[in-house]
């Protein structure tokens, strides 16, 4: 009798074991989120109609990082910038970095030419060209010349990079919803 009890438990035990077994997988196994509101195009962020946007966050970290060195160089050899003055330009461009915020209420609560995005992200970055456009026309700019350029390229940098980040929110909330 008691070899039957423990063979009983045994099975139940075994049971058990299948059921978590079986509730594990169900909870690690991937399942594709399927959507038929959204159009075919976002569903990819490398689509010809979204390639602005991958392209976009390229040239935000590669220029940022590429300015940063020789940028310190030109105003320590060429301009002789003072400490200082050097601290000050660094602080105009990563000020406007705190004012995101406002690009995304200005894009929601105005929009230019029929768009709340694109047209505010090409402005973004028709300010950053131009920005440095002209800095590299005046030749050699003076520390009040490089820092307005520096501060309005970044501006313009951040017009643009908001408005990628609320361009793909805004993919993504639409081709989250049922």
């Amino acid at each position: 009798m008691p070899q039957t009890q423990q063979t009983q438990e045994d099975d139940e035990e075994l049971q058990l074991l299948q059921k978590n077994k079986a509730k594990a997988n169900s909870y690690s196994a991937i399942k594709p989120h399927k959507t038929t509101s959204a159009p075919a195009w976002t569903q990819s962020i490398y689509n010809k109609q979204n390639i602005a946007i991958p392209i976009s966050y390229f040239l935000v970290g590669f220029s940022t990082a590429l300015l940063a060195t020789p940028l310190s160089v030109y105003m320590i050899k060429e301009i002789n910038a003072q400490p200082k003055q050097q601290n000050t330009i660094a602080i105009l461009m990563s000020v406007p970095w705190s004012f995101k915020l406002v690009y995304g209420f200005l894009s929601d609560s105005l929009p230019l030419f029929g768009y709340r995005r694109k047209s505010y992200f090409c402005i973004g970055y028709l300010i950053y060209c131009l920005s440095l456009g002209i800095l590299g026309c005046i030749g050699k700019p003076n520390v009040g010349q490089l820092s307005l350029g520096i501060f309005t390229a970044t501006i313009g940098q951040i017009m643009a990079d908001v408005m990628a980040d609320t361009m793909i929110v805004g993919e993504a909330s639409e081709a989250s919803e049922p």
